[in-house]
């Protein structure tokens, strides 16, 4: 697999005027990269991953070209979030202040530690999505 022969791979977008400087400074480890991916890459060519997708939606046998219900029969390169960093960081101490009931708020509390011997930036990542819903919107609607 073609994965297999490259340690990163570095995904740039447009870096703009000074993005060699910078996409170099983070090859020779000279800053810590802490970008993640903004959308989920696909692992085959022709792959569209749509913001939102019917629940019934397949990949077809042998010609992955649909986004599944689950990840795992369309299966990605590299994840919504994916980022890779010089160190690693640690999470410990998570609570969640109580239950979501509509209208409500949630706290939610975390250590985020730098486990690694180099200094480096985290953003935590938090999802939450709703397990029924009183009114029904339309799918292309729901984000």
């Amino acid at each position: 697999a073609e994965e297999s022969l490259a340690a990163a791979v570095v995904h740039a977008l447009l870096p703009g005027p000074h993005g060699g400087t910078a996409i170099g400074e983070a090859l020779f480890g000279y800053l810590n990269p802490s970008g993640r991916l903004p959308y989920t890459y696909p692992k085959h060519a022709g792959v569209h991953f749509p913001h939102w997708h019917a629940v019934s939606a397949l990949c077809i046998a042998d010609s992955p070209s649909f986004l599944a219900a689950s990840m795992a029969d369309c299966p990605s390169q590299w994840p919504f979030g994916y980022g890779l960093s010089y160190t690693r960081f640690d999470y410990s101490q998570i609570s969640i202040s109580k239950t979501v009931a509509h209208p409500g708020f949630v706290n939610v509390s975390l250590l985020v530690t730098n486990a690694g011997t180099r200094a480096g930036s985290h953003t935590v990542l938090l999802f939450m999505f709703k397990r029924f819903q009183q009114l029904i919107t339309p799918e292309a609607q729901r984000l």
